[in-house]
Protein backbone atom coordinates (compact mmCIF):
# COMPACT_ATOMS: atom_id res chain seq x y z
CA UNK A 1 0.00 0.00 0.00
CA UNK A 2 2.60 2.50 0.53
CA UNK A 3 4.86 2.30 -2.18
CA UNK A 4 1.11 2.35 -3.92
CA UNK A 5 0.28 5.40 -2.62
CA UNK A 6 3.84 7.02 -2.73
CA UNK A 7 3.69 6.61 -6.88
CA UNK A 8 0.07 8.76 -6.47
CA UNK A 9 1.75 11.36 -4.95
CA UNK A 10 2.27 9.99 -1.31
CA UNK A 11 -0.29 12.28 0.94
CA UNK A 12 -1.48 14.14 -2.25
CA UNK A 13 -2.80 10.92 -3.56
CA UNK A 14 -4.85 9.74 -0.20
CA UNK A 15 -7.70 11.02 -1.37
CA UNK A 16 -7.62 9.00 -4.36
CA UNK A 17 -7.24 5.58 -2.30
CA UNK A 18 -10.19 6.64 0.21
CA UNK A 19 -11.17 2.85 0.39
CA UNK A 20 -7.91 1.37 1.08
CA UNK A 21 -6.72 3.96 3.60
CA UNK A 22 -9.99 2.75 4.71
CA UNK A 23 -9.28 -0.77 5.25
CA UNK A 24 -5.58 -0.24 6.02
CA UNK A 25 -6.52 1.19 9.55
CA UNK A 26 -8.98 -0.98 10.39
CA UNK A 27 -7.03 -3.89 9.83
CA UNK A 28 -4.49 -2.89 11.85
CA UNK A 29 -7.07 -0.86 14.01
CA UNK A 30 -5.37 2.57 14.26
CA UNK A 31 -8.02 4.77 15.30
CA UNK A 32 -7.83 2.90 18.90
CA UNK A 33 -4.22 1.52 19.19
CA UNK A 34 -2.86 5.09 20.48
CA UNK A 35 -5.19 4.63 23.53
CA UNK A 36 -4.77 1.02 23.88
CA UNK A 37 -1.19 1.41 24.33
CA UNK A 38 -0.82 4.39 26.87
CA UNK A 39 -3.77 2.03 28.93
CA UNK A 40 -1.44 -0.64 28.48
CA UNK A 41 1.57 1.34 29.57
CA UNK A 42 0.55 3.89 32.27
CA UNK A 43 2.10 1.81 35.03
CA UNK A 44 5.40 2.02 33.42
CA UNK A 45 8.03 4.30 35.34
CA UNK A 46 6.75 7.99 34.79
CA UNK A 47 9.22 9.24 31.77
CA UNK A 48 8.79 6.43 30.09
CA UNK A 49 5.13 6.49 30.00
CA UNK A 50 5.02 9.83 29.31
CA UNK A 51 6.96 9.57 26.61
CA UNK A 52 4.71 6.85 24.95
CA UNK A 53 2.18 8.64 25.33
CA UNK A 54 3.52 11.71 24.07
CA UNK A 55 3.99 9.34 21.07
CA UNK A 56 0.86 7.94 21.13
CA UNK A 57 -0.95 11.60 20.60
CA UNK A 58 1.29 12.02 17.62
CA UNK A 59 0.34 9.04 16.09
CA UNK A 60 -3.17 9.74 17.18
CA UNK A 61 -3.11 13.22 15.09
CA UNK A 62 -1.27 11.27 11.92
CA UNK A 63 -4.10 8.54 11.84
CA UNK A 64 -6.50 11.06 11.80
CA UNK A 65 -5.05 13.37 9.12
CA UNK A 66 -4.37 10.26 6.94
CA UNK A 67 -8.00 9.07 6.88
CA UNK A 68 -9.46 13.13 6.52
CA UNK A 69 -7.35 13.69 3.86
CA UNK A 70 -8.21 10.57 2.22
CA UNK A 71 -11.91 11.91 2.88
CA UNK A 72 -12.93 9.24 4.69
CA UNK A 73 -16.17 9.79 6.37
CA UNK A 74 -16.56 11.22 9.70
CA UNK A 75 -12.80 12.55 9.82
CA UNK A 76 -12.10 15.82 9.64
CA UNK A 77 -8.34 17.67 9.66
CA UNK A 78 -6.89 18.00 13.13
CA UNK A 79 -5.98 21.52 13.39
CA UNK A 80 -2.61 22.98 13.02
CA UNK A 81 -2.39 23.99 16.30
CA UNK A 82 -2.82 20.55 17.83
CA UNK A 83 -0.75 19.41 14.86
CA UNK A 84 2.16 21.69 16.28
CA UNK A 85 1.64 21.08 19.83
CA UNK A 86 1.88 17.21 19.60
CA UNK A 87 5.64 17.23 18.79
CA UNK A 88 6.77 19.86 20.90
CA UNK A 89 4.40 19.86 23.36
CA UNK A 90 4.53 23.76 23.20
CA UNK A 91 1.92 25.22 25.91
CA UNK A 92 1.56 28.60 24.94
CA UNK A 93 0.97 31.05 21.96
CA UNK A 94 2.26 29.65 18.57
CA UNK A 95 4.19 32.55 17.40
CA UNK A 96 6.68 33.05 13.89
CA UNK A 97 10.62 33.04 15.13
CA UNK A 98 11.24 36.97 14.98
CA UNK A 99 14.64 37.16 12.75
CA UNK A 100 15.60 40.77 13.02
CA UNK A 101 18.42 40.05 15.34
CA UNK A 102 19.82 36.84 13.73
CA UNK A 103 19.80 38.57 10.27
CA UNK A 104 22.03 41.86 11.64
CA UNK A 105 24.15 39.53 12.89
CA UNK A 106 24.44 37.51 9.40
CA UNK A 107 24.84 41.28 8.16
CA UNK A 108 27.27 42.25 10.72
CA UNK A 109 29.73 39.17 9.76
CA UNK A 110 29.36 39.78 6.02
CA UNK A 111 30.82 43.10 6.64
CA UNK A 112 33.88 41.85 8.27
CA UNK A 113 35.20 40.19 5.12
CA UNK A 114 34.23 42.23 2.68
CA UNK A 115 30.41 41.58 1.77
CA UNK A 116 28.35 44.54 1.87
CA UNK A 117 25.05 44.33 -0.43
CA UNK A 118 22.23 46.48 0.46
CA UNK A 119 20.48 43.58 -0.01
CA UNK A 120 21.54 40.81 2.54
CA UNK A 121 20.57 37.81 0.00
CA UNK A 122 22.85 38.96 -2.68
CA UNK A 123 25.80 39.29 0.22
CA UNK A 124 24.79 35.68 1.21
CA UNK A 125 24.86 34.40 -2.64
CA UNK A 126 28.30 36.69 -3.45
CA UNK A 127 29.73 34.78 -0.06
CA UNK A 128 29.00 31.45 -1.02
CA UNK A 129 30.06 31.74 -4.66
CA UNK A 130 33.77 32.73 -3.36
CA UNK A 131 33.23 29.95 -1.36
CA UNK A 132 32.81 27.39 -4.46
CA UNK A 133 30.98 25.00 -5.33
CA UNK A 134 32.58 21.52 -4.19
CA UNK A 135 33.67 18.97 -7.08
CA UNK A 136 31.09 16.04 -6.96
CA UNK A 137 34.04 13.53 -7.88
CA UNK A 138 35.94 15.05 -4.65
CA UNK A 139 32.81 15.03 -2.09
CA UNK A 140 33.14 11.04 -1.06
CA UNK A 141 36.84 12.19 -0.24
CA UNK A 142 35.92 15.02 1.41
CA UNK A 143 33.46 13.22 3.58
CA UNK A 144 35.86 10.30 4.72
CA UNK A 145 38.30 13.23 5.68
CA UNK A 146 35.66 15.68 7.51
CA UNK A 147 34.23 11.95 9.66
CA UNK A 148 37.65 10.89 10.52
CA UNK A 149 38.50 14.57 12.35
CA UNK A 150 34.49 14.72 13.82
CA UNK A 151 34.94 11.30 15.26
CA UNK A 152 38.26 11.90 16.78
CA UNK A 153 36.98 14.94 18.11
CA UNK A 154 33.58 13.97 19.39
CA UNK A 155 35.77 10.95 21.59
CA UNK A 156 37.70 13.16 22.67
CA UNK A 157 35.35 16.04 23.55
CA UNK A 158 32.46 13.92 24.16
CA UNK A 159 32.80 10.42 24.84
CA UNK A 160 35.89 10.09 27.29
CA UNK A 161 34.31 12.36 29.48
CA UNK A 162 30.92 11.63 29.66
CA UNK A 163 32.66 8.13 31.05
CA UNK A 164 29.63 6.09 29.98
CA UNK A 165 30.28 2.52 31.07
CA UNK A 166 28.64 -1.18 29.54
CA UNK A 167 28.17 -4.03 31.50
CA UNK A 168 30.00 -6.89 32.01
CA UNK A 169 29.58 -9.13 28.82
CA UNK A 170 28.94 -6.10 26.21
CA UNK A 171 31.29 -6.04 23.15
CA UNK A 172 32.95 -3.09 24.21
CA UNK A 173 33.99 -1.25 27.60
CA UNK A 174 33.31 2.47 27.16
CA UNK A 175 31.63 4.65 24.82
CA UNK A 176 34.78 5.44 23.59
CA UNK A 177 35.99 2.22 22.65
CA UNK A 178 32.54 1.96 19.69
CA UNK A 179 34.35 2.08 16.43
CA UNK A 180 31.28 4.26 15.26
CA UNK A 181 32.10 2.91 11.25
CA UNK A 182 29.05 1.03 9.81
CA UNK A 183 28.02 3.77 8.08
CA UNK A 184 28.22 3.78 4.44
CA UNK A 185 28.38 7.40 2.33
CA UNK A 186 26.35 7.19 -0.80
CA UNK A 187 25.80 9.62 -3.60
CA UNK A 188 22.45 9.90 -5.37
CA UNK A 189 20.98 11.97 -7.85
CA UNK A 190 17.59 13.37 -7.91
CA UNK A 191 17.73 16.20 -10.20
CA UNK A 192 13.86 17.24 -9.94
CA UNK A 193 14.27 17.50 -6.46
CA UNK A 194 16.95 19.76 -6.03
CA UNK A 195 16.06 21.24 -2.54
CA UNK A 196 16.74 17.68 -0.89
CA UNK A 197 20.23 18.09 0.68
CA UNK A 198 20.59 14.47 2.38
CA UNK A 199 19.77 11.61 4.84
CA UNK A 200 20.94 9.54 6.68
CA UNK A 201 19.35 6.53 7.51
CA UNK A 202 20.36 3.56 10.73
CA UNK A 203 19.59 0.25 10.26
CA UNK A 204 21.52 -1.26 13.15
CA UNK A 205 20.95 -4.85 13.08
CA UNK A 206 23.21 -7.64 14.57
CA UNK A 207 26.54 -10.40 13.39
CA UNK A 208 28.06 -13.14 15.62
CA UNK A 209 26.11 -11.27 18.86
CA UNK A 210 27.48 -8.06 18.17
CA UNK A 211 25.72 -4.62 17.31
CA UNK A 212 27.20 -3.86 13.24
CA UNK A 213 26.22 0.07 13.64
CA UNK A 214 24.96 -0.14 10.21
CA UNK A 215 23.62 3.43 9.30
CA UNK A 216 23.64 4.90 5.43
CA UNK A 217 24.57 9.13 4.97
CA UNK A 218 23.08 10.21 1.32
CA UNK A 219 23.84 13.29 -0.46
CA UNK A 220 21.81 14.16 -3.63
CA UNK A 221 23.96 15.25 -6.06
CA UNK A 222 21.64 18.35 -7.51
CA UNK A 223 22.03 20.11 -4.51
CA UNK A 224 24.70 22.95 -4.53
CA UNK A 225 27.58 22.58 -1.39
CA UNK A 226 29.86 24.33 -0.19
CA UNK A 227 32.87 22.96 2.30
CA UNK A 228 31.66 24.47 5.37
CA UNK A 229 28.12 23.53 4.47
CA UNK A 230 29.19 19.82 3.75
CA UNK A 231 31.15 20.06 7.46
CA UNK A 232 27.34 21.39 9.01
CA UNK A 233 26.18 18.39 6.91
CA UNK A 234 27.96 15.91 8.35
CA UNK A 235 27.95 17.18 11.84
CA UNK A 236 24.21 17.27 12.23
CA UNK A 237 23.65 13.48 9.73
CA UNK A 238 26.69 11.71 10.90
CA UNK A 239 28.64 13.02 14.17
CA UNK A 240 28.05 13.71 16.85
CA UNK A 241 24.78 14.00 14.96
CA UNK A 242 21.71 11.55 13.71
CA UNK A 243 24.12 8.57 13.07
CA UNK A 244 25.86 8.87 16.75
CA UNK A 245 22.70 9.31 18.30
CA UNK A 246 21.51 6.12 16.51
CA UNK A 247 24.62 4.03 18.06
CA UNK A 248 24.52 5.37 21.35
CA UNK A 249 20.55 4.29 21.78
CA UNK A 250 21.58 1.03 20.06
CA UNK A 251 24.12 -0.25 22.17
CA UNK A 252 22.37 1.30 25.37
CA UNK A 253 21.33 -1.84 27.53
CA UNK A 254 17.83 -2.28 28.83
CA UNK A 255 15.92 0.14 26.56
CA UNK A 256 12.47 -0.59 25.72
CA UNK A 257 11.10 -1.57 22.23
CA UNK A 258 10.22 2.25 21.89
CA UNK A 259 14.24 2.99 21.72
CA UNK A 260 14.09 1.03 17.85
CA UNK A 261 14.14 3.78 15.60
CA UNK A 262 13.20 7.37 16.41
CA UNK A 263 9.44 8.91 14.85
CA UNK A 264 8.81 10.95 12.79
CA UNK A 265 5.97 13.30 13.96
CA UNK A 266 6.39 13.02 17.41
CA UNK A 267 7.98 15.02 20.28
CA UNK A 268 10.88 12.39 19.81
CA UNK A 269 12.42 13.28 16.46
CA UNK A 270 11.99 17.48 17.97
CA UNK A 271 14.46 16.29 20.46
CA UNK A 272 16.80 14.07 17.93
CA UNK A 273 16.62 17.49 15.44
CA UNK A 274 17.42 19.95 18.17
CA UNK A 275 20.18 17.27 18.80
CA UNK A 276 21.68 17.61 15.50
CA UNK A 277 21.34 21.07 15.32
CA UNK A 278 23.35 21.07 18.79
CA UNK A 279 26.64 19.42 17.85
CA UNK A 280 29.10 22.52 18.39
CA UNK A 281 27.21 23.38 21.69
CA UNK A 282 28.07 20.02 22.75
CA UNK A 283 31.24 19.41 21.58
CA UNK A 284 32.63 22.75 23.26
CA UNK A 285 32.26 24.50 26.58
CA UNK A 286 31.50 28.28 24.55
CA UNK A 287 30.91 29.06 21.42
CA UNK A 288 33.92 31.19 20.84
CA UNK A 289 35.47 27.87 21.26
CA UNK A 290 33.88 25.93 18.99
CA UNK A 291 34.64 28.80 16.29
CA UNK A 292 38.57 28.60 16.84
CA UNK A 293 38.88 24.88 17.29
CA UNK A 294 36.25 24.30 13.83
CA UNK A 295 38.34 26.89 11.90
CA UNK A 296 41.64 25.11 12.91
CA UNK A 297 40.86 21.55 12.69
CA UNK A 298 39.33 22.22 9.14
CA UNK A 299 41.73 25.46 8.23
CA UNK A 300 38.95 27.90 7.68
CA UNK A 301 38.59 31.10 8.85
CA UNK A 302 36.61 31.67 12.05
CA UNK A 303 34.17 34.13 10.98
CA UNK A 304 33.09 31.71 8.05
CA UNK A 305 31.95 29.12 10.39
CA UNK A 306 29.79 31.73 12.51
CA UNK A 307 28.62 32.32 9.38
CA UNK A 308 27.87 28.94 8.38
CA UNK A 309 26.15 28.78 11.59
CA UNK A 310 23.73 31.72 10.94
CA UNK A 311 22.43 30.83 7.70
CA UNK A 312 21.50 27.10 8.94
CA UNK A 313 19.93 28.96 11.87
CA UNK A 314 17.39 31.36 9.47
CA UNK A 315 16.92 27.91 7.04
CA UNK A 316 15.84 26.50 10.97
CA UNK A 317 13.67 29.60 11.16
CA UNK A 318 12.16 29.44 7.16
CA UNK A 319 11.23 25.85 8.37
CA UNK A 320 9.62 26.81 10.99
CA UNK A 321 7.40 29.89 10.07
CA UNK A 322 6.67 28.75 6.45
CA UNK A 323 4.23 26.21 8.23
CA UNK A 324 2.68 28.53 9.96
CA UNK A 325 2.50 31.39 6.84
CA UNK A 326 0.89 29.21 4.98
CA UNK A 327 -1.37 26.86 6.88
CA UNK A 328 -2.58 28.91 9.63
CA UNK A 329 -2.02 32.50 8.09
CA UNK A 330 -3.17 31.29 4.67
CA UNK A 331 -0.38 32.88 2.80
CA UNK A 332 -0.07 31.68 -1.09
CA UNK A 333 2.64 29.71 -2.42
CA UNK A 334 4.14 32.83 -3.95
CA UNK A 335 3.79 35.00 -0.71
CA UNK A 336 5.80 32.24 1.20
CA UNK A 337 8.64 31.52 -1.33
CA UNK A 338 9.23 35.41 -1.77
CA UNK A 339 9.12 35.53 2.27
CA UNK A 340 12.15 32.45 2.47
CA UNK A 341 14.12 34.37 -0.25
CA UNK A 342 14.26 37.79 1.54
CA UNK A 343 13.81 37.22 5.29
CA UNK A 344 16.07 34.31 5.79
CA UNK A 345 18.28 34.50 2.92
CA UNK A 346 17.82 31.22 1.57
CA UNK A 347 19.70 30.65 -1.95
CA UNK A 348 19.76 28.12 -4.69
CA UNK A 349 16.49 25.49 -4.36
CA UNK A 350 16.14 26.25 -0.44
CA UNK A 351 12.51 28.24 -0.83
CA UNK A 352 11.47 24.79 -2.59
CA UNK A 353 12.45 23.56 0.30
CA UNK A 354 11.15 25.71 2.70
CA UNK A 355 7.56 26.01 0.40
CA UNK A 356 7.29 22.08 -0.25
CA UNK A 357 7.35 21.56 3.61
CA UNK A 358 4.84 24.99 4.59
CA UNK A 359 2.20 23.12 2.59
CA UNK A 360 2.62 19.11 3.33
CA UNK A 361 -0.30 18.28 6.43
CA UNK A 362 2.08 16.67 8.19
CA UNK A 363 5.93 17.06 7.73
CA UNK A 364 4.93 21.32 7.70
CA UNK A 365 3.59 21.29 11.32
CA UNK A 366 4.66 17.95 12.52
CA UNK A 367 7.91 17.87 11.61
CA UNK A 368 9.47 21.53 9.86
CA UNK A 369 8.70 23.21 13.06
CA UNK A 370 10.91 20.96 14.66
CA UNK A 371 13.99 21.96 13.81
CA UNK A 372 13.78 25.36 15.48
CA UNK A 373 12.04 24.47 18.71
CA UNK A 374 14.08 21.76 19.25
CA UNK A 375 17.37 23.52 18.74
CA UNK A 376 16.18 26.35 20.64
CA UNK A 377 15.32 24.29 23.61
CA UNK A 378 18.65 21.36 23.60
CA UNK A 379 20.38 25.14 23.10
CA UNK A 380 18.64 26.53 26.43
CA UNK A 381 18.61 23.09 28.56
CA UNK A 382 22.72 23.10 27.49
CA UNK A 383 22.91 26.89 29.20
CA UNK A 384 21.06 25.66 31.89
CA UNK A 385 22.84 22.08 32.99
CA UNK A 386 26.01 22.14 31.35
CA UNK A 387 26.84 20.01 27.68
CA UNK A 388 27.97 16.67 29.55
CA UNK A 389 24.76 16.57 31.83
CA UNK A 390 22.53 17.92 28.69
CA UNK A 391 23.93 15.08 26.21
CA UNK A 392 23.78 12.16 28.64
CA UNK A 393 19.82 12.86 28.66
CA UNK A 394 19.60 13.29 25.18
CA UNK A 395 21.34 10.52 23.84
CA UNK A 396 19.09 8.02 25.67
CA UNK A 397 21.84 6.89 28.19
CA UNK A 398 19.06 7.10 30.85
CA UNK A 399 16.79 6.11 29.17
CA UNK A 400 14.53 7.02 26.05
CA UNK A 401 13.53 10.56 26.20
CA UNK A 402 11.40 13.21 23.44
CA UNK A 403 11.73 16.75 23.72
CA UNK A 404 9.46 16.82 26.83
CA UNK A 405 10.79 14.25 28.76
CA UNK A 406 14.47 15.57 28.06
CA UNK A 407 14.11 18.61 30.22
CA UNK A 408 11.42 17.24 32.61
CA UNK A 409 14.71 14.95 33.40
CA UNK A 410 17.24 17.35 33.44
CA UNK A 411 15.58 19.27 35.73
CA UNK A 412 14.41 16.76 38.15
CA UNK A 413 18.49 15.66 38.04
CA UNK A 414 19.27 19.04 39.29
Amino acid sequence: MAQALREKGGVSGLEQGSKEVEKFVSRYELVGLPERIKWATASFPHHRSQFISNFCEGLSLTVQSALALAQVDGYTMPSFEDRYRAITRHEGSIQLVDVHEVRENLRSLLQQVGYNEDRLLNSVQKWEDDKGLLDLREIPRDVANILAKLILLTKERLMVPLNIKFPEGSPWRRLEDVPFDGFDFKITSMPTRPEITGSQAYFGGFRKRRPTLRGLFEYNDAYPMTFLSLISLCLHEVMPGHYFHNVVTDVMPDLGFEASIPTMCSPQVTLWEGVAQNTLNLLFDTRDEAYTEMARLFNISEVDVQIQCVIDELLDAGKHNGPILYQRERMGEGGVRDHAIEMYALTGPLPTKIMGWAKHPLIGPMYGVGYDYGNKTVARMIREHGRLEAAKVAFNTRGVVDIETFQELLSSSG
